[in-house]
């Protein structure tokens, strides 16, 4: 059904389908963006930490309320090569700077909103998510299902933060059975209600709609 090798190729060949491209792919309060908008907004994400310097296979903590630019962000993460990780806006800037070493995340892209959170954390690079509308489109062209892809958070049995790290093949393999299962289609529209940062939120309310070119709205 699916020939990707990454999620990044996975949902901007999708977006780049002529029958797609202009249909809803992501509604917020205040934004609806179609899918050859989502399909920028991930370049320029890429474009913008690709121009920073980032090296292929980094790890880049993500730190963002529910916006379209949080989104794009992820997946322009994922786009240039890097391994994202989504972190929870509620924690402190202690605690995150706890996550940020243990999993050895280098790279903070953090909204304006965040910006004083993030500063707190300490990352070795910070990069503000908005400059990515300014920043030149690119990706990476040859991201390959073995490559790292996401790292989540999980408490598991301690209650202590753990980093879960996937692959671009566990994700596409989790998008594959989801969409077999449940049949999504373009004419679908999911309501998106888990965090961003939690697992179901980003694999199967973002990934696999976006597979699909079926519309994600944002609560």
């Amino acid at each position: 059904m699916f020939a990707a090798d990454s999620v990044p190729e996975l949902v901007l060949s999708t977006a780049g389908d002529s029958a797609i491209r202009r249909r809803p792919a992501l509604w917020t309060r205040d934004r609806a963006l179609d899918y050859a908008g989502l399909a920028e907004g991930i370049a320029r994400a890429s474009g913008l930490l690709l121009e920073q310097g980032l090296q292929r296979g980094e790890r880049v903590g993500l730190l963002a309320g529910r916006t379209v630019e949080a989104v794009t962000g992820f997946l322009g993460i994922l786009a240039a090569g890097g391994a994202a990780c989504i972190l929870d806006p509620r924690l402190s800037a202690a605690d995150l700077g706890v996550r940020l070493r243990s999993a050895e995340i280098g790279w903070l892209l953090a909204d304006a909103a965040h910006d004083t959170l993030a500063s707190g954390a300490a990352p070795r690079k910070r990069v503000q998510l908005e400059d990515a509308a300014r920043a030149a489109p690119r990706t990476v062209d040859d991201i390959g299902r073995k490559d790292d892809a996401l790292l989540v958070l999980t408490s598991g049995s301690t209650g202590a933060p753990k980093a879960v790290l996937l692959t671009h093949e566990n994700l596409l393999s989790n998008a594959y059975g989801v969409i077999e299962r449940t049949g999504v289609t373009p004419e679908d529209r999911l309501i998106h209600v888990l965090p961003l940062y939690h697992t179901n939120g980003t694999n199967n309310l973002l990934i696999v709609p976006f597979a699909c070119g079926a519309s994600v709205v944002l609560l």
